[in-house]
């Protein structure tokens, strides 16, 4: 059972169920979790900041420079354990 983490339009639902289709396409199965064996899966689509590396602007480690892009992803996190899964959406192409 996938439930979202929090209230969607629609449109995103489409998208969640769209990534999910894409997933078993590919031949991922997400029926338990691989830690505690729950069956039971909350979902997110998510843009995370990222900054590519190596990158000139982080000197020794003690400076951080800005995101310089995203990378967008479902979640897919145990409800017993919070095991979570990461997805990447432009690996399945799919835009967001």
């Amino acid at each position: 059972m996938y439930l979202p983490t929090r209230p969607v339009t629609p449109e995103m639902q489409s998208k969640i169920q769209e990534v999910l289709q894409a997933l078993a396409q590919r031949g991922a199965k997400i029926d338990y979790c691989p830690r505690c064996s729950a069956r039971n899966w909350l979902v997110d689509l998510l843009a995370i900041p990222a900054i590519a590396l190596p990158n000139p602007m982080i000197g020794a480690g003690m400076a951080y420079s800005p995101p310089t892009g995203f990378i967008p992803l479902i979640t897919i996190m145990c409800q017993n354990c919070g095991h979570t899964l990461l997805h990447n959406l432009n690996v399945l192409g799919i835009s967001y």
